[in-house]
């Protein structure tokens, strides 16, 4: 019988080398962690204007992300109805464009992203539901590929392996032990 010692480091430990090494094994595998999180924001937007998100495209395999969405109103809204379901969604600084940050949808801050997006457009004079959903999206697509871009960035990934305890071999492979 042999004997093995392996020595098993924090991510906090590792050289700077091996650092790098447990990095890039992760920068290429990992997807968007908040990515179902995140599309529920969008359908339940399209769902609070009686619309429905029919299609949507992410995508974050290169350095140049992108991505498009498809709304389909499914009936005709008045814009007296519009703003009142826009007023039920929480308040609207005009001159910061920000919300309240209620997230009023599903409780996660896409959600926030995605109405913001909304009543910029809205405030601006945008009167079409579809129109608007659209701008709903890509202020919602643009904080997607920000956050997807800082969990991926050095000081993302060293959260994420304190955060889940993980541990790793002098060279920076994960410890499966």
């Amino acid at each position: 019988m042999r004997t093995i010692t392996v020595n098993i480091l924090t991510f906090d430990e590792l050289s700077d080398d091996a650092k790098e090494t447990a990095r890039q094994e992760v920068r290429y595998t990992q997807e968007y962690f908040w990515q179902d999180d995140a599309i529920k924001s969008l359908k339940l937007l399209a769902e609070h204007f009686g619309a429905e998100l029919s299609r949507y495209d992410i995508d974050f395999s290169n350095s140049v992300q992108h991505g498009g969405a498809t709304f389909q109103d499914n009936h005709f809204i008045e814009e007296d109805e519009i703003q009142s379901r826009l007023d039920a969604l929480g308040t609207f600084n005009k001159e910061t464009l920000k919300g309240d940050g209620d997230c009023k949808l599903t409780g996660y801050c896409a959600d926030e992203n995605a109405i913001d997006g909304f009543r910029k457009a809205w405030y601006e004079g945008e009167r079409d539901l579809i129109e608007l959903l659209k701008a709903g999206y890509q202020t919602w697509f643009k904080s997607c590929v920000a956050d997807y871009e800082y969990q991926l960035s050095n000081e993302g990934l060293a959260d994420h392996f304190e955060a889940n305890s993980y541990e790793f071999t002098e060279d920076g492979k994960f410890w499966k032990g």
